[in-house]
């Protein structure tokens, strides 16, 4: 693609999609649907009542909505005037939003009401007070109050350029601080209109969005950007349980989704006791985010009743695709080709040495697309001295060119999507006075793709599950960081050498 054509701010994309599209339906969720004149149109009034607010060009503002129409339109007001959203999940708490807001400074905090049971009032007082920088803590309902006013406000809106800071997106890190990853408004537009492309995105798309919005698998990968790109419908599902999800399939004609293999297989397993819902509209289901078993992706196919495309990428800036030339072997078995043509893929060995194809190694990527270094971070490790990103993931490339994900170089565990470290389980679980020591494991899981394990050696007595939960709990930890097993150990099985002898953990979770 013609990266002059994507060289523009949201500012600019909105306008156009405005006039484009028009009437057409852009955006929708339970409560209401907008079509592109009006989402621009709510959008521009939601900028202006934050500028009146104080917020202007370069502020860092945390973003932690649920799947609904006014993530959407906050975060495309904030990028619309040279705001940078940094998205965070739902499922973090105060101690992991402490940490993004002590590296960023945000001057605002954008929080769900309610969402999933858990009410965020409280997590919004203790993050003002732990971070004198934020000014402003804002709920669904209070943004809903904002769009709502006729804003007449004379005050002057900056705009972005195509090379500022769009917004920043977290990744799982191999550490127990998230990096920050800087997404430029030229990069988030090229990945997005990109992809959409390779996708056969068009006016007639209607896609799905279930996974987090926050991850850039559903937000642009190509997702709900790649949609609008293209003059698409997105429908944005609440959350990703069968009931919802598939009566929204159902009732919008859903064509396209993406998800992570383990809510894939979620669903596979719940139409095999109940195949009610008509799924007749569903064209394709798109899976990334973790490893995809041919044997799996089969059943997702044939219970689901329609194609897959599998894509492999990293919030760095990197995607590879499957497309429709490809055969069901290929599409199956394989995580695509790189969507653009200007991207360069590269397997080395541990001495960094290029490997021929078909060999294992670590896979190394280059583009155009690619981000420059992790926000107020030396990133200087990340690249090799011709400027490919070191991924982490292990695999191999065919003589054909489609890449093939094998593993990954870190202990870090792949639970649905989301990411944990085991060591910061690790440190929170030490703290409690019965535990003398503990390590924390990802266990392959059918359902979530890799559970959690915990096990445990006892200081003094016996303690019970649910006491570590709420252990955690107080802790601040998210709940999907919370260990799905735990296994009690009078002593630790060793190697040869010493060292915790982690295959007989294995053993043990699995019996």
């Amino acid at each position: 693609m013609d990266g002059k054509k994507v060289y523009k701010s949201m500012y600019e994309w909105l306008n156009m999609w405005a006039e484009q599209y028009g009437s057409h339906e852009a955006l929708c969720d339970n409560k209401g649907s907008y079509s592109y004149e009006s989402l621009n149109t709510s959008v521009k009034n939601l900028s202006i009542g934050f500028a009146d607010m104080g917020l202007r060009k370069s502020d860092k503002v945390i973003l932690q909505l649920d799947n609904c129409n006014e993530f959407v339109i906050v975060c495309f007001a904030l990028m619309s005037m040279g705001v940078i959203p940094i998205l965070a999940v739902p499922g973090l708490r105060v101690n992991d939003l402490d940490i993004i807001a002590k590296k960023a400074n945000p001057v605002m905090y954008i929080r769900p009401d309610e969402y999933m049971g858990f009410i965020y009032a409280e997590t919004g007082r203790k993050l003002q007070i732990m971070n004198p920088s934020i000014k402003y803590v804002l709920g669904t309902s209070d943004i809903n109050k904002m769009m709502e006013q006729s804003n007449n406000s004379a005050v002057e809106i900056e705009q972005p350029k195509a090379e500022d800071i769009g917004l920043i997106l977290l990744s799982g890190g191999t550490t127990n601080i998230p990096k920050l990853i800087p997404v430029t408004h030229y990069a988030f537009a090229y990945h997005a209109s990109e992809a959409g492309k390779t996708c056969r995105f068009n006016r007639e798309t209607i896609y799905m969005a279930v996974m987090p919005v926050e991850h850039k698998l559903t937000l642009f990968s190509p997702g709900i950007m790649g949609t609008l790109f293209c003059g698409g419908k997105v429908v944005m599902c609440s959350d990703s349980s069968c009931e919802t999800a598939f009566s929204l399939i159902e009732e919008e004609q859903v064509n396209v989704v993406s998800l992570v293999p383990s809510v894939a297989k979620m669903w596979v397993e719940d139409l095999e006791w109940d195949d009610s819902y008509d799924f007749s509209s569903l064209k394709y289901c798109m899976l990334g985010g973790a490893k995809l078993e041919e044997t799996d992706a089969r059943k997702i196919m044939d219970s689901l009743n329609c194609d897959i495309i599998q894509g492999y990428g990293m919030s760095e800036g990197f995607l590879s695709l499957s497309t429709w030339k490809d055969s069901v072997y290929e599409r199956i078995n394989y995580q695509g080709k790189p969507m653009s043509d200007e991207d360069q893929v590269i397997i080395v060995d541990d001495d960094g040495k290029e490997q021929p194809y078909g060999i294992e190694g670590e896979i190394l990527v280059k583009g155009p697309y690619l981000f420059s270094g992790y926000y107020e971070m030396d990133s200087s490790e990340c690249f090799n001295a011709d400027g490919f990103y070191h991924t982490g993931d292990l695999g191999y490339i065919t003589a054909d060119g489609y890449i093939k994900i094998t593993g990954r170089k870190s202990d870090q565990i792949n639970r649905m999507g989301e990411k944990i470290m085991p060591s910061e389980i690790e440190s929170y679980l030490a703290e409690h006075e019965k535990i003398m020591e503990v390590v924390v494991m990802g266990i392959p899981d059918t359902i979530l793709g890799e559970r959690s394990c915990a096990f445990l050696r006892m200081a003094k007595g016996n303690v019970k599950p649910e006491e570590l939960r709420e252990h955690l709990s107080k802790k601040g930890v998210a709940q999907y960081k919370v260990p799905d097993q735990m296994i009690l150990l009078d002593e630790f099985p060793h190697t040869a050498t010493g060292k915790i002898n982690k295959r007989m953990l294995l053993t043990m979770a699995n019996k």
